[in-house]
C-alpha cells in the first residue's frame, strides 16, 4: 500500500506502492480490472497477507522467518528470529489462502459491482504470540530452539507492512480467515507432516493432532 498506513488497512486504503514489487502487483490489479471490464477475461484480484507455515526450505525472503520458526523447531532444527518479540504480522494458512482461491473464483457478477480487487481477512498476531502458540502445540523444547538475533534491514522491511487489514468486503462475501494460530500450526503438522508420525528428541513433548485428513482429490483452485 505504501506509508504512512493506519493502524488497520481499510478496504478504501489508497495504493501507493514505494517499491517495483508493489508497483508490479498494482499493475496487474488495474490490467484485470481493465481487462474484465472490455470482456477479455472475467477476472478477480485477492491481496493475500503472509502465507504460514510454508513447507520446505527456508528462502531469502524477508517473510521467511514467519514459517522457520515454526517449521524448522517442530522438526528439531534450530531457527533465526531477526525482529523483535512484539513485531506484528498479518497472516494466513497455506489451507485458509487455497480457500480464498476457491472462493475467489465462485464469485458472481454482482458481488464485483464495486471493483475486482479484494483485501484478504487475515489473523494478526505477534512474534511472541507465534512462540506460545508453538509452546502450547508442541512443548517448550521447540521453542528453546529459536535464536533471536535482530536484524535491522529485514526490522525495516517488516514494520512497513501492514499489520491489520479490515477485510470487511471480503468477509461479507464468505472469506474466510484462520481462527487461531494454534489451528495453523496444528493443520501444518497434520497435513504436511502427517501428524506426530516421526520420533522426538528426548524431552519434546507434544500434543498429538490426530490422524492425517483424507483430502477431496476433486477440488482445486484458479488463480
Amino acid at each position: 500500500f505504501g506509508p504512512p498506513l493506519p493502524p488497520v488497512i481499510p478496504d478504501s486504503q489508497a495504493c501507493t506502492p514505494k517499491s517495483s514489487y508493489g508497483i508490479q502487483k498494482a499493475m496487474c490489479e488495474l490490467l484485470v480490472e481493465d481487462y474484465s471490464r472490455k470482456g477479455f477475461v472475467d477476472g478477480v484480484s485477492i491481496r493475500f497477507p503472509t502465507i504460514t507455515v510454508r513447507p520446505g526450505a527456508p528462502n531469502k525472503a524477508a517473510s521467511s522467518f514467519i514459517s522457520g520458526i515454526i517449521r524448522e523447531p517442530v522438526a528439531n532444527m534450530p531457527a533465526t528470529c531477526p525482529v523483535s518479540l512484539d513485531t506484528r504480522c498479518a497472516v494466513a494458512s497455506p489451507s485458509a489462502s487455497v480457500g480464498f482461491l476457491i472462493r475467489a473464483a465462485s464469485l458472481e457478477a454482482e458481488d464485483l459491482s464495486e471493483g475486482r480487487t479484494f483485501n484478504m481477512p487475515s489473523l494478526t498476531v505477534s512474534v511472541e504470540d507465534m512462540i506460545d502458540s508453538l509452546a502450547r502445540t508442541t512443548g517448550k523444547h521447540a521453542t528453546e530452539l529459536i535464536k533471536h538475533e535482530p536484524d535491522p534491514f529485514i526490522m525495516k522491511i517488516v514494520n512497513s507492512w501492514p499489520q491489520e487489514i479490515e477485510a470487511a468486503k471480503a468477509r461479507a462475501l464468505g472469506f474466510e480467515p484462520d481462527v487461531s494460530y494454534d489451528s495453523i500450526i496444528e493443520t501444518y503438522i497434520d497435513e504436511d507432516l502427517g501428524g506426530w508420525k516421526y520420533h522426538l528428541p528426548l524431552g519434546m513433548t507434544l500434543k498429538p493432532v490426530g490422524p492425517g485428513k483424507v483430502k477431496d482429490k476433486t477440488r482445486g483452485a484458479v488463480a
